[in-house]
């Protein structure tokens, strides 16, 4: 385990995919998931109406459906939509 006070983490993970000729994610966990909420936000280049990226907020539930619990933990997914897909997915 990392020991650290900082609130604030970035992990880069590859995208996994839930079927095979699909381009859903899987955000599934050993006790829970990761659900989007909300919409999805375009990052630009400031000054410019160039889209570089989309940013996803996601709630993690404890459990599965239909005894899932919301907890209190919230991650923002970052996609580039400058490079091929499925190359990296930035997680804060």
């Amino acid at each position: 385990m990392v020991k650290s006070n900082d609130p604030e983490w970035f992990f880069l993970c590859p995208i996994d995919y839930k079927y095979a000729k699909s381009k859903r994610f899987k955000r599934t966990t050993k006790n829970g998931f990761w659900k989007a909420t909300g919409k999805d936000r375009k990052i630009k280049i400031r000054g410019s109406n160039n889209v570089i990226g989309i940013k996803k907020t996601l709630v993690y539930y404890n459990g599965r459906v239909p005894d899932v619990v919301r907890s209190c933990w919230v991650i923002h997914e970052y996609h580039a939509t400058t490079f091929e897909d499925n190359k990296v997915l930035i997680f804060k």
